[in-house]
Formats: C-alpha cells, sequence, structure tokens
C-alpha cells in the first residue's frame, strides 16, 4: 500500500496542522516555546531557543502518534489472517468521519467538543523537557478535524503487512504535521500576522480533509491501493521499463534455499539460467486471491516449471517457534493452496528471512529474477497475466 499511502498520510498530517482547531492556537504554543508567556508577538527569546524547544515540541507530538500507532500494529498483527477485513471495515469508519467532517462539523456534536488533559505545563519554566511533554499532551487534546484523519492513519498502520510499514505511516503523519510547525517557528514573529491574513482559508481545510477521508476511506474498501500502487510504478507495473532494465545496474536476488507445501526443496541458485517469477503472498491478501488464478495459469503455460520461467511463491507461515509471522501455521497455507486450486510450488520462509531480503513490507509483491540471477523488475500490488508477462519481458532480457 506504501505508493499510494505514504503521500496520502503526509497531506493527513499537513492538513491537521492546519485545521481550525490546531492552527489557531499554535502562536499561543509558540509563545510558551520561545519563554513568553504572553505569546508569539512578544519575541523575547532568542530564534534558536525557539527552534530547539519547538523540536522537542515536536519529539512529543510523534512520542504521542506512536503510543497509538503501537496499539493499532499490535491489533494489525495480532488479527493478522483478518486483516483484510479489518482494512474494509476501518475503511467503512474511515467514510462515516469523512462524511462527518464534510456535512455534521462545527454544528456543536460530540466530536466537536475539545478535551484537554488536566496539566498547567505553561506555568513551569520553558526548557526542551518540558516542551517535550507539552508536546505528548498536546496531541492527546486534539479533536474534530485531526480526530478523524489520525483514525485513518491508524486503521492504515493497523491493516499494514509488517509493524514497521505501520510505523512508517505514523511517522509519516507525524513528520506532515511536525514540518510546517518547525517552519512557523524558524518565523514566529511573522506568524501571527501570518494566520490572521488567511483566517477564512481554514474553513475550507476541513472540507479538504473530509475528502481526503472519503477517498482513503473508499480505497480501503474496495482494495484499489494495490492497483494503484501498480499503476504508480509504471508500464506493466513494473520498476522498470525494458529499455531501462538493459542498462540500469541491477541488484543480485537474494539466493535462499526452503521447502515447499510438497516437502520438495526450492533453491533459488538451482534455476540460475531462467527466469524465475517469485510471489510473495498471504492467505488473508485479498488482492493475493485474485491474482492467483492467473498465476497458476502462467505456472501451467510455462510447462510446470520445466521450461525457461519458473513460477515460485513465497509464504511466511507462523509456527510456535515463530508465532508472529504474516500467516497461518505451514499446514494451513497448504490447505489454501489445495482448496484454491494452486499447484504452483510456494516456498516457506518460516523464518522471514527471505521476506525481509526482498524488503516485501506489503502483499502482494512479485520480483523478476533474469537468468544472470539479477533483480530485473517488481510490482507492488495485485496485477494481470498481462502484467506478469511483461515482467518475463524484462527479465529475458537479463543474461
Amino acid at each position: 500500500m506504501g505508493a499510494i499511502s505514504a503521500p496520502l498520510v503526509l497531506v493527513e498530517g499537513l492538513l491537521s496542522f492546519l485545521s481550525p482547531c490546531v492552527l489557531p492556537v499554535i502562536p499561543l504554543y509558540l509563545g510558551y516555546l520561545a519563554g513568553d508567556v504572553a505569546g508569539a508577538e512578544g519575541g523575547k527569546a532568542s530564534r534558536a531557543r525557539t527552534v530547539a524547544n519547538a523540536m522537542a515540541f515536536c519529539l512529543g507530538v510523534a512520542a504521542a502518534l506512536f503510543v497509538l500507532g503501537l496499539g493499532a500494529s499490535a491489533l494489525g498483527q495480532a488479527f493478522s489472517q483478518s486483516r483484510g477485513a479489518i482494512s474494509a471495515v476501518g475503511g467503512v469508519v474511515v467514510i462515516a468521519l469523512g462524511a462527518y467532517q464534510l456535512v455534521a462539523y462545527g454544528r456543536g456534536g460530540a466530536l466537536d467538543r475539545e478535551r484537554r488533559l488536566p496539566l498547567a505545563l505553561d506555568r513551569l519554566a520553558m526548557s526542551p523537557l518540558v516542551a517535550l511533554a507539552m508536546g505528548f499532551a498536546f496531541s492527546f487534546a486534539w479533536t474534530p478535524c485531526v480526530g478523524p484523519a489520525l483514525a485513518s492513519v491508524l486503521v492504515l498502520a493497523a491493516s499494514s503487512a509488517t509493524a514497521g510499514s505501520g510505523f512508517a505511516l505514523i511517522g509519516l503523519y507525524a513528520l506532515g504535521f511536525c514540518l510546517p510547525f518547525l517552519a512557523m517557528a524558524l518565523v514566529a514573529d511573522r506568524a501571527v500576522a501570518l494566520l490572521r491574513g488567511h483566517a477564512r482559508a481554514l474553513s475550507h481545510v476541513v472540507q479538504a480533509g473530509g475528502v481526503l477521508l472519503l477517498v482513503v476511506g473508499v480505497l480501503l474498501v474496495s482494495g484499489a491501493t494495490g492497483g494503484i500502487s501498480k499503476a504508480l510504478a509504471g508500464p506493466s507495473g513494473s520498476a522498470a521499463s525494458p529499455s531501462q532494465a538493459a542498462t540500469a545496474a541491477r541488484p543480485a536476488a537474494p539466493d535462499f534455499t526452503l521447502v515447499d507445501q510438497n516437502g520438495v526443496s526450492q533453491s533459488l541458485s538451482a534455476y540460475r539460467g531462467k527466469v524465475v517469477l517469485l510471489n510473495f503472498w498471504a492467505t488473508w491478501c485479498t488482492y493475493c486471491k485474485r491474482e492467483m488464478p492467473d498465476i497458476q495459469a502462467m505456472y501451467e503455460g510455462y510447462g510446470s516449471n520445466a521450461g525457461d520461467v519458473v513460477v515460485l511463491g513465497v509464504a511466511n507461515p507462523s509456527s510456535s517457534q515463530y508465532p508472529n509471522n504474516a500467516d497461518g501455521s505451514q499446514e494451513e497455507v497448504a490447505a489454501f493452496l489445495s482448496e484454491n486450486g494452486c499447484a504452483y510450488p510456494v516456498a516457506m520462509d518460516a523464518t522471514k528471512e527471505v521476506f525481509k531480503a526482498y524488503s516485501v513490507t506489503s502483499y502482494p509483491k512479485t520480483v523478476a529474477v533474469g537468468p544472470d540471477g539479477t533483480i530485473a523488475g517488481v510490482i507492488s500490488g495485485a496485477a494481470s497475466r498481462s502484467a506478469f508477462e511483461g515482467l518475463v519481458g524484462i527479465a529475458r532480457s537479463c543474461s
């Protein structure tokens, strides 16, 4: 989901900063951070001190967000086999929040009320430590404009393939919020005048945020993020066009030896001289299921791996030794393949080392390895057979 989720989350962070429930109080916070509780217009502290305290404030904001993200990612990992359902249900919730922000915001509803922690941090002498605590407390006081946007980010984090990718989304949201805050800290003496001159524009930020939430919600429910990621990757969903693949320096494909669902050893190096199509997937992944018939058709079309093209799936089954892996047990994965008529070999990456070696952070992901053992192209997200065939064509030129 990274190709489409990352920029959306970054924009959500920016819109959260610009929202009417955050931006108007920023000058007051800048005044505190500068050491002048009378407001940012006083400007008694040096700019360096203000920026240093602002950076500590942003670290506090980020810390609070990561605490929330920890819970969301833990939920997603605990229910990894239902991640598709989590994404769909979360999408419905995000759509409802977006509709509320577009239609009902500002009418005195329950979500319009501000909640604050009973902490009088402004009475303490300002220092980076106090600024850090203030940022942490400030994060939990955000209401209507920020709440729906943050909820959508947490849903995305919970439905991410790995905890790392979920935390990356939280980090992008924090970055989108903190970058304009730091920029305003650099010009704190002019921040108030700037905000007063554009006060009317704040009302449009709520509508823009509502539209963005609707987009995120629809993408989550429909599963369209995989297709968009593929389209953003370029022709045929590949990370490189044929001409680029012929000239660019290609990384060597990490070798591995794993056992498939039939107990047969599968070694990448054993297929040197052939094109190998590696498909990383999971049983709970809706987008993976959609492309499996095409992968099976390719497997059969190329002689069940007896020809010059090898089709090989890679799964990450859990076990008593690795209970937090991305999928069910090896037996459950094998049963799933049998039930869905998938006869192509699927290597069982029980330790997740192969997933890490190929930087798999979302599902599905397809990597084409050329006859020379280099990575010829990558498709992130679900793809059609024609896209896979295009990838095979690129890989054949790597000899």
